[in-house]
């Protein structure tokens, strides 16, 4: 039980375990951390981390052969991410989530849909962020060039 807690702690990015949003990053490059934050948070009653277990599902599109599974992946948890955001229109990271996926997908999905409008409500929210949300802040500034 120690070996997998410890080979756990050197796989994936430290607090990913506790929080899905400090792995995010990390989800194109390690599809054993997308398959976890996915069976861990999806059915969360928090929809942050709802919505970052739709982004690691949509991530395992990086991680499969087969065009028919990437296509699944990527359009479930797409799926998954625009019915949290219609719940939840308010909550800005799930538009920084979309936003993230948005700007990084292949252009052949076309999925730029809400792309300029979440940008204009990222960059709108970036002064409150600064104060509720330093790590949010952070990442926001990053995505958006800022």
């Amino acid at each position: 039980m120690f070996a997998l807690l410890w080979l756990s702690m050197a796989v994936f990015p430290p607090d990913t375990l506790s929080n899905p949003r400090f792995g995010f990053s990390h989800f194109e490059s390690n599809a054993a951390l997308c398959k976890l934050v996915y069976s861990k948070y999806i059915g969360s009653e928090l929809p942050v981390y709802r919505a970052y277990a739709a982004a690691a599902h949509m991530s395992m599109a990086n991680h499969v052969w087969n065009p028919y599974s990437k296509w699944n992946y990527f359009n479930e948890g797409k799926t998954q991410l625009e019915k949290l955001i219609q719940s939840y229109p308010a909550l800005i990271e799930l538009r920084y989530i979309r936003y993230t996926l948005q700007r990084y997908a292949p252009t052949m999905l076309g999925y730029t849909t809400h792309q300029k409008s979440d940008r204009e409500i990222l960059l709108k929210s970036i002064p409150m962020l600064q104060k509720s949300d330093p790590f949010l802040f952070h990442r926001c500034k990053s995505v958006l060039n800022l």
